[in-house]
């Protein structure tokens, strides 16, 4: 097995301000190593040791993997925040150290390749713990502590945490929803991933001493204040009023809801083999004849006899509970077809969420009956 070399990157001599980085070279005087910029002076050390707080091992692949050269045949690293965040350094008080270690947030590893990150997508890609593999369960998913590869997003670890989704096969999940984009800042550009570019609005140019406006005293209108102030009230109750009676859902939006419901039928073996889409379609429409017989019947779900049946003095257990109050109703056959219906979008990667909000958008444009008899 080839003996691992480390580069020795001088921490001192390497200054933000410098185009490429210094290294150690074999030259000492005065019990000191003197630095060169060209890799081709540097010392290749055998042993890896970073007591000296001035000196960074970094191993020779890494670098060889940057290094540049020119016309004259030398080598050179530039110093830029890309190579800095792939090799893992930074600078902290104009000194050029390490990023890794106690303390340090790490990163999960978007990828933004268009075969991986596409919007149609419904759980976001991410780097794998298995060298260039891509995954969408976090629990497989690499963390770095700086970046290493141009067609990658970094997004802290605890950022992505708190907003993927916990899936009852213990996955976690990042749903590829609008939500969650806007809160990381992302956005697709020609269906591919990126990061928006957010420009700073806060800057303004200050008025020159000639061109500011003459300062008056300001004039008080307690009616405009008493208005205000009962506007605000109104608008005050109105938005409690509001908060009351919206209806509160146990997912965020479409797609949670699709991909929960796709995983729990891909357990039960559903999709062991590739499914027909002829098939699953009539299904759901079986599920729609079966919910017109029903209502036909008059048969309606007993929501009241259903909780009564679990928490009376003998209680049922929640199987037998729904097998008596509300298997077969009107309600549960349209709840089918929507099941059947949610499943084979999240089977098929189709992202709901982008295409209803679409097609709402569009149906907000066309005439009353859009343009029908009925």
């Amino acid at each position: 097995m080839e003996e691992q070399q480390y580069y020795v990157l001088s921490a001192i001599d390497s200054t933000e301000k410098d185009t490429n980085f210094f290294f150690a070279t074999e030259d000492v005087e005065k019990d000191v190593l003197n630095v060169s910029n060209k890799l081709n002076e540097a010392w290749l050390s055998d042993v890896y040791s970073d007591k000296e707080a001035a000196l960074i091992y970094i191993e020779k692949e890494k670098i060889d993997a940057l290094a540049y050269s020119t016309t004259e045949k030398a080598r050179y690293v530039d110093n830029s925040r890309a190579h800095r965040k792939r090799l893992g350094l930074k600078y902290k008080d104009e000194v050029l150290q390490r990023a890794t270690g106690a303390g340090v947030e790490e990163d999960y590893v978007l990828s933004m390749e268009e075969d991986h990150a596409k919007e149609t997508h419904l759980a976001l890609p991410f780097w794998s713990k298995e060298d260039d593999g891509i995954t969408n369960d976090l629990n497989e998913a690499s963390t770095q502590e700086a970046p290493f590869s141009i067609t990658s997003i970094y997004v802290k670890k605890k950022t992505i945490e708190s907003l993927a989704t916990l899936f009852p096969d213990g996955s976690m999940v990042l749903l590829n929803c609008t939500s969650n984009l806007e809160a990381l800042g992302l956005e697709y550009q020609d269906g591919i991933l990126s990061q928006v570019e957010v420009e700073d609005t806060r800057k303004e140019t200050p008025l020159k001493e000639e061109e500011k406006a003459p300062e008056e005293a300001p004039k008080v209108s307690w009616l405009k204040i008493g208005l205000s102030a009962f506007s605000l009230a109104m608008d005050l109750k109105n938005a409690y009023e509001l908060s009351k009676a919206k209806p509160k859902s146990r997912t965020t939006n479409i797609n949670i809801l699709a991909t929960n419901i796709h995983l729990v039928n891909k357990e039960k073996g559903f999709w062991d083999e590739k499914r027909n889409v002829g098939e699953m379609l009539m299904l759901v429409t079986s599920e729609l004849g079966e919910a017109m017989e029903a209502h036909r019947k008059g048969k309606s779900a007993d929501w009241i006899g259903y909780q009564e049946a679990m928490e009376g003095t003998a209680p049922m257990s929640p199987q037998e509970a729904f097998e008596h109050c509300i298997k077969d109703s009107f309600e549960d056959e349209i709840a089918d077809a929507v099941i059947r219906l949610l499943d084979m979008a999240a089977g098929l990667n189709i992202n709901l969420e982008k295409h209803i909000e679409a097609k709402l958008a569009y149906n907000r444009t066309r005439e009353r009956f859009h343009g029908k008899a009925y």
